[in-house]
């Protein structure tokens, strides 16, 4: 029963999500993740992002994450982060984005996992002024198969707080992880993003994939 409750959640948020898309504020992401195991403490993750928009190529993000297990509740990291996007003149500009986080676990909470995701992140705007943005995220992954296939939903939510702006950006997850094999699990993803803008609110969403391999 449980279980059926779950998947009922995820097909729900999904729909409701997508049911309210148009063709100009949709997005799509493909991402592919080459995770590391270094020792039984460290790993790196290397991910490249490609993100469309209206039918074209807006941005792309490379990113590298060490990972350190510091207690069974607790990973820290610091990575790097180098984003292109195109400007409205459709010239490609560049953001170095240094960061640190640290993620608190519960392995066991209503029956769920959860992970609480705290990042700080430096960006350096090609033609921009530089900022500071912490972001947090608080996600709930079921933590077994459904009827019986490799298949986990998951859902989160992450708020963005940037300096001189506050809080400005929100985003609502919904996924499924589709566990393949030891090396390989693909994600399958939707979310909602609002972003505050001079004139109000404006509505994104987003949904794609990302392939993750692990060695």
């Amino acid at each position: 029963m449980k279980k059926a409750a779950y998947v009922g959640f995820v097909i729900l948020m999904t729909m409701s999500g997508l049911s309210y898309a148009t063709d100009d504020n949709q997005e799509f992401r493909a991402q592919t993740v080459f995770s590391f195991k270094l020792s039984e403490s460290w790993k790196v993750d290397i991910t490249e992002e490609f993100h469309f928009r209206d039918g074209e190529h807006h941005e792309q993000e490379n990113v590298v994450l060490f990972i350190y297990k510091a207690a069974e509740w607790l990973n820290l990291g610091a990575g790097f982060n180098q984003v292109y996007e195109k400007d409205s003149s459709h010239d490609w500009q560049r953001e170095d984005r240094p960061f640190v986080e640290g993620t608190l676990l519960k392995n066991d909470l209503f029956g769920l996992k959860w992970s609480d995701r705290n990042r700080l992140e430096f960006r350096d705007f090609e033609d921009d002024e530089d900022a500071f943005r912490y972001r947090n995220r608080l996600r709930a992954h079921v933590p077994y198969n459904l009827l019986g296939l490799p298949l986990q939903p998951y859902a989160a939510d992450e708020i963005f707080i940037q300096e001189q702006r506050g809080l400005y950006r929100n985003r609502i997850y919904t996924g499924l992880i589709w566990d393949v094999n030891k090396t390989l699990d693909i994600d399958f993803f939707v979310f909602q993003e609002k972003n505050e803008t001079d004139s109000g609110y404006d509505d994104r969403y987003m949904y794609g994939f990302e392939i993750k391999f692990s060695f």
